[in-house]
Protein backbone atom coordinates (compact mmCIF):
# COMPACT_ATOMS: atom_id res chain seq x y z
CA UNK A 1 0.00 0.00 0.00
CA UNK A 2 1.21 3.38 -1.06
CA UNK A 3 2.28 6.16 1.05
CA UNK A 4 -1.01 8.21 0.14
CA UNK A 5 -3.09 5.33 0.22
CA UNK A 6 -2.17 4.84 4.16
CA UNK A 7 -3.35 8.48 4.51
CA UNK A 8 -5.98 8.16 2.79
CA UNK A 9 -7.52 4.85 4.50
CA UNK A 10 -6.22 6.74 7.70
CA UNK A 11 -8.16 9.87 6.93
CA UNK A 12 -11.56 7.57 6.10
CA UNK A 13 -11.75 5.60 9.22
CA UNK A 14 -11.03 8.06 11.76
CA UNK A 15 -12.27 11.77 12.99
CA UNK A 16 -10.74 14.38 11.38
CA UNK A 17 -8.17 16.14 13.19
CA UNK A 18 -8.65 19.21 11.97
CA UNK A 19 -11.81 19.32 12.58
CA UNK A 20 -11.00 18.80 15.97
CA UNK A 21 -8.65 21.55 17.26
CA UNK A 22 -9.31 24.27 14.59
CA UNK A 23 -12.80 25.98 13.85
CA UNK A 24 -13.96 28.07 10.83
CA UNK A 25 -12.45 26.10 8.20
CA UNK A 26 -13.65 24.78 5.19
CA UNK A 27 -13.64 21.07 4.24
CA UNK A 28 -11.12 20.98 1.84
CA UNK A 29 -9.34 23.18 4.17
CA UNK A 30 -9.36 20.65 7.11
CA UNK A 31 -8.46 17.66 4.74
CA UNK A 32 -5.56 19.64 3.44
CA UNK A 33 -4.51 20.08 7.90
CA UNK A 34 -5.02 16.11 8.04
CA UNK A 35 -3.52 14.89 5.14
CA UNK A 36 -0.77 17.39 7.01
CA UNK A 37 -0.71 16.09 10.28
CA UNK A 38 -0.75 12.54 9.18
CA UNK A 39 2.40 12.71 6.57
CA UNK A 40 4.22 14.65 9.90
CA UNK A 41 3.04 11.59 11.93
CA UNK A 42 4.58 9.22 9.13
CA UNK A 43 7.87 10.92 9.62
CA UNK A 44 8.54 10.11 13.09
CA UNK A 45 9.91 7.17 14.97
CA UNK A 46 8.07 4.94 17.47
CA UNK A 47 9.01 7.10 20.41
CA UNK A 48 9.00 10.56 18.45
CA UNK A 49 6.94 13.59 18.99
CA UNK A 50 4.98 16.00 17.23
CA UNK A 51 4.77 19.48 18.34
CA UNK A 52 2.00 22.11 16.98
CA UNK A 53 2.99 25.18 18.62
CA UNK A 54 -0.19 27.03 16.96
CA UNK A 55 -2.36 24.74 19.28
CA UNK A 56 0.04 24.26 22.13
CA UNK A 57 -0.39 20.17 21.44
CA UNK A 58 2.28 17.09 21.04
CA UNK A 59 1.17 14.45 19.45
CA UNK A 60 3.33 10.84 19.39
CA UNK A 61 3.57 8.38 16.67
CA UNK A 62 -0.25 7.36 17.02
CA UNK A 63 -1.64 11.13 17.12
CA UNK A 64 -2.49 10.68 20.91
CA UNK A 65 -1.30 14.08 22.72
CA UNK A 66 1.04 13.86 25.19
CA UNK A 67 1.65 16.15 28.34
CA UNK A 68 5.71 17.17 27.19
CA UNK A 69 7.47 20.52 27.32
CA UNK A 70 10.85 21.52 25.19
CA UNK A 71 12.23 21.13 28.18
CA UNK A 72 12.20 16.83 28.40
CA UNK A 73 12.62 16.40 24.79
CA UNK A 74 16.60 15.14 24.75
CA UNK A 75 19.05 17.94 23.19
CA UNK A 76 20.29 17.89 19.80
CA UNK A 77 16.94 15.69 18.99
CA UNK A 78 14.76 18.69 18.03
CA UNK A 79 13.84 19.99 14.19
CA UNK A 80 12.16 23.42 14.41
CA UNK A 81 11.25 23.64 10.66
CA UNK A 82 10.59 27.69 10.57
CA UNK A 83 9.08 27.50 7.15
CA UNK A 84 6.38 24.55 7.82
CA UNK A 85 5.78 26.17 11.87
CA UNK A 86 6.12 23.26 13.54
CA UNK A 87 8.52 21.08 15.35
CA UNK A 88 9.62 17.51 15.20
CA UNK A 89 11.23 14.87 17.13
CA UNK A 90 12.09 12.11 15.60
Amino acid sequence: MSRLEKHNERLFCTTSWSKKYYSGLTEEQHKANDVWFHSRLDLLRDTGILAVPNIQKFFNKRGEVVKNHYSTIPHGSLQYLESEGYLLWK
